[in-house]
């Protein structure tokens, strides 16, 4: 799963702190995700999506952001 996470949050002017207090996901989590270390839950990453798409006031897809999903 390609991981773009990082890279908007970035662009977008957003520490992993904003979006942990905004999504109510930990900065570890954040990190672990933005660093593809392990498997996400895709509650959580739905979570990321819509506080990211609040705070940034636009609306990234979850493809955009996460990529898609290989099951």
């Amino acid at each position: 799963m390609e991981n773009r996470l990082k890279e908007i949050r970035i662009k977008e002017g957003l520490t992993i702190t904003e979006l942990s207090k905004k999504s109510d996901v930990s900065t570890r989590t954040i990190s672990r995700i933005e660093n593809s270390e392990g498997k996400s839950k895709v509650e959580t990453l739905n979570k990321l999506l819509k506080n990211l798409n609040e705070l940034t006031n636009k609306s990234y897809s979850f493809e955009n952001v996460f990529g898609k999903l290989v099951n």
